[in-house]
């Protein structure tokens, strides 16, 4: 699949868990485990370029390329799953909720990774590739074994954790879905004016 990725499944916070029905209205079942696709980018993705926006949208588009097949099995076998598209932060295939996911607070949740600040956004600080890094989502009601091995089939390497290393202190994962909260930068997993919204 070109770059590297590195690809873990976590159980989910319990931030996340609270607030299923907010991120995900149709769901009749809890979020069970999170997979994490962290994906190598060709440079640094803070910059707001052409070039930039260019390998935000290769990497988005590999990302659906595996996590709509990688759906389609846990949801065969009857596990609710959805990713989530790192642009906007709401569900490919379920109605949207009143709030969205962010992929960084996610990340930093589950796996000892920092944020970096950047005026009024988020991004994440990969120990190998800094901020040439592109994370994505996907949550599923299997056990964190069933999605590991589901995932496997689809050609992902993938790692199981144990639960989070972070709970207080994050956002856990979410963002409110309102207009004014919305307001996003160029980054595509950063956020403007979202300091205030805690866990």
């Amino acid at each position: 699949m070109g770059l590297p990725m590195q690809c873990s499944v976590h159980a989910p916070t319990r931030f996340l868990l609270h607030h299923t029905h907010q991120l995900l209205p149709d769901w009749p079942c809890a979020i069970a485990s999170v997979l994490i696709v962290l994906q190598r980018a060709e440079q640094p993705l803070l910059s707001v370029t052409p070039a930039s926006r260019a390998e935000k949208n290769r990497l988005r588009s590999q990302f659906f390329d595996f996590a709509r097949p990688l759906c389609d099995r846990l949801q065969a076998q009857g596990y609710a799953t959805d990713f989530f598209d790192p642009k906007t932060g709401h569900p490919m295939r379920s109605a949207s909720g009143t709030l969205w996911l962010d992929d960084v607070a996610v990340v930093c949740a589950c796996l000892p990774y920092p944020k970096v600040k950047i005026q009024d956004c988020q991004t994440l600080h990969h120990p190998t590739w800094g901020q040439a890094v592109y994370p994505s989502i996907l949550l599923s009601a299997a056990p964190p074994a069933v999605l590991a091995r589901a995932a496997r089939t689809v050609g992902l390497d993938v790692t199981v954790t144990g639960p989070p290393v972070l709970e207080s202190g994050s956002w856990g994962g979410t963002g409110e879905s309102s207009p004014l909260a919305l307001m996003r930068s160029e980054y595509h997993h950063s956020f403007m004016g979202l300091d205030s919204l805690t866990q």
